[in-house]
C-alpha cells in the first residue's frame, strides 16, 4: 500500500473519530442543558410560591403592627406583634415599611432576597408553618379594621362633635377628618383585595408546580396546611369585597394531595347497589353509629366479654337472655336499633 493510500485511510478514520467525539459532546451538552432548564424551572416555580408566602408574612406583620399602634383601643397586645416579628428575617422585617407593600410592584423589592435563596432554602421556607398560623388573624384583623373605619365614618358623618380617633388627631377640621376616614376605607378595601388576589396567585403557582412535578409529598402537605389556614376566613374576605362567598380550594384541588380521589369516586359510583340481609344491614348500621362498640375481631373471649358488657350497659333487658345463648352480634345489633 503506497503512502498516499495510507494517508487517505488515516484521514478518513480521524474524521470519523472527530465526528463521533463531536456528537458525544453535543449529546452531553444537550443533557446538561436539559437538566439545567428543569432545575431552573423548578427554582422559578418555588420562588413564585415563596414570593406569595413572603407577601402574606409581611402583610401579617404590618397588620399586627397596625392593630396595636394605629387603633384605639388596641385590638391586640404588643406581645403578639413582637412574637410574630421574631419569626421573620431582619431583612424581611425592614421591607414591610415600604409604601407599596400591598401593590403589584412590591414584588420587585423581593427579587434580591429571593435570588439569594437556594432551592433547599426555598423549600424550607415553604415547609415552615410557624407564620401561617397567623394567617387567619391577618384576615380577621383586616376585616375588623375595615369595619371600624366604616362605622366611624357613618357616625362622624352624622355629627360634627364626635371625638377624632387618636391616630388621626392631626386632622384640623371635621371635613378633613371625614376625608381621612374615606381614604382609610379605600386603603382597607385595597388591602383586602390584595389578600384575596394573592391567595389566588398562590393557588395558581402551586397548581403549576404540581403539574411540573416540582413539589415532593412533604412540601405539598405543608402547603395544604397553609391553604387551610387561609381558608378559615377567606370566604369572609370575599364577602367583604364583592358580596360573594368563595372558597380558596375546591374539590379539584383535593386531587393535588390525593390523586386517587377521583378514581375512587368514579369507582364507587359505578358499583351496583348491594343487597343486604336484615341482620347484615342492622349490623352495619349499628357499627356505623357506634364504631367504638364494634371491635374488628371480636372472636377472642376477652373481646366478646367486653362487647357484651357494653351492650348490657346500653340495653339492660338483654340480661334476661338465656345463659346458654351462643355469642353472636346479630341479635344484639337488632336491639340497638331503637
Amino acid at each position: 500500500m503506497d503512502t498516499t493510500t495510507t494517508s487517505s485511510l488515516v484521514s478518513r478514520r480521524e474524521g470519523r473519530t472527530t465526528r463521533r467525539s463531536s456528537q458525544r459532546v453535543e449529546d452531553v451538552e444537550r443533557v446538561y442543558v436539559g437538566r439545567n432548564n428543569q432545575a431552573s424551572a423548578k427554582t422559578s416555580n418555588l420562588r413564585k410560591i415563596v414570593c406569595s408566602l413572603i407577601r402574606f408574612d409581611l402583610w401579617t406583620l404590618d397588620t399586627l403592627r397596625s392593630a396595636f399602634f394605629k387603633t384605639h383601643p388596641q385590638i391586640i397586645n404588643r406581645g403578639v406583634y413582637e412574637r410574630f416579628e421574631e419569626l421573620l428575617d431582619a431583612e424581611l422585617v425592614a421591607l414591610h415599611e415600604w409604601e407599596d407593600l400591598y401593590e403589584f410592584g412590591f414584588e420587585v423589592q423581593l427579587q434580591g432576597y429571593l435570588g439569594r435563596l437556594s432551592v433547599q432554602q426555598l423549600l424550607e421556607y415553604v415547609r415552615d408553618l410557624r407564620t401561617s398560623t397567623y394567617y387567619a388573624q391577618l384576615m380577621h384583623l383586616r376585616l375588623v379594621m375595615a369595619d371600624m373605619v366604616r362605622t366611624e365614618f357613618q357616625y362622624a358623618e352624622k355629627t360634627s362633635d364626635r371625638t377624632i380617633l387618636q391616630h388621626m388627631d392631626w386632622c384640623k377640621t371635621h371635613q378633613e377628618y371625614l376625608a381621612q376616614l374615606v381614604a382609610g376605607i379605600c386603603v382597607n378595601s385595597q388591602n383586602l383585595r390584595a389578600i384575596e388576589r394573592e391567595a389566588s396567585f398562590l393557588r395558581d403557582h402551586v397548581k403549576h408546580a404540581v403539574e411540573s412535578g416540582d413539589l415532593d409529598d412533604t412540601t405539598l402537605m405543608q402547603l395544604r396546611r397553609k391553604f387551610e389556614a387561609l381558608q378559615e376566613l377567606y370566604p369572609d374576605v370575599c364577602v367583604s369585597i364583592s358580596g360573594d362567598r368563595r372558597d380558596i380550594l375546591t374539590y379539584k384541588h383535593v386531587l393535588w394531595w390525593d390523586p386517587d380521589a377521583e378514581e375512587r369516586r368514579l369507582s364507587e359510583r359505578d358499583q351496583p347497589p348491594r343487597t343486604l340481609s336484615k341482620h347484615t344491614l342492622a349490623q352495619e348500621t349499628s357499627a356505623r353509629h357506634y364504631p367504638s362498640l364494634f371491635p374488628q375481631s371480636p372472636s377472642s373471649p376477652a373481646s366478646q366479654q367486653h362487647w357484651l358488657g357494653l351492650m348490657l350497659h346500653v340495653r339492660p333487658e338483654l340480661r334476661k337472655m338465656p345463659s346458654s345463648t351462643s355469642w353472636s352480634p346479630a341479635p344484639l345489633c337488632n336491639c340497638l336499633e331503637w
